[in-house]
C-alpha cells in the first residue's frame, strides 16, 4: 500500500484459504491493518485500492483490478465505490457498486478480505 507521502507497501495473500484478512477500524481514525503493516485513514481521506502503482493501496492478489475500488472515510463511516472492476467489490458476500460499511461488515476485493470494526473515541 502507498500513502500520498510516497511510502509504499504491498499486500499478498497468505494462509491456506488464499484470503488475506485485514481489519478496518474506525473512530477518529480509520485503520487498515494487515499482517505486516498498518495504514491510517483520517476523516476526509479518499483512497483507491488496486494492483496499479497509482493505487493508494497496492494489493498484489489474484482477481484484483488495477484500480478496483475507492474508499472514502468520514467521521461516521467509510463508503466503498466499485471502480468498474472486472471481478467486483463485495460487502458481506453481496456484489455492490456502492455501499456504506458498518461495524462487522466484510469488504472483499479479489481474494482480499477486510473486516470493519470501530475503535472507541480517544484510543
Amino acid at each position: 500500500m502507498r500513502s500520498r507521502r510516497g511510502s509504499r507497501k504491498r499486500y499478498e495473500p497468505t494462509g491456506s484459504s488464499g484470503f488475506f484478512t485485514a481489519l478496518l477500524r474506525y473512530g477518529g481514525m480509520w485503520i487498515l491493518q494487515g499482517n505486516e503493516s498498518t495504514f491510517r485513514l483520517p476523516a476526509g481521506a479518499i483512497k483507491t485500492v488496486g494492483r496499479a502503482p497509482r493505487a493508494d493501496f497496492i494489493v498484489d492478489a489474484a482477481l484484483v483490478s488495477r484500480l478496483h475500488c475507492r474508499l472514502t472515510a468520514t467521521d461516521r463511516s467509510v463508503e466503498v465505490v466499485d471502480l468498474q472492476s472486472t471481478n467486483g467489490t463485495f460487502v458481506n458476500g453481496k456484489r455492490v457498486a456502492q455501499a456504506k460499511l458498518a461495524v462487522g461488515d466484510r469488504l472483499r476485493v479479489g481474494r482480499v478480505e477486510l473486516k470493519v470494526a470501530r475503535l472507541s473515541t480517544g484510543l
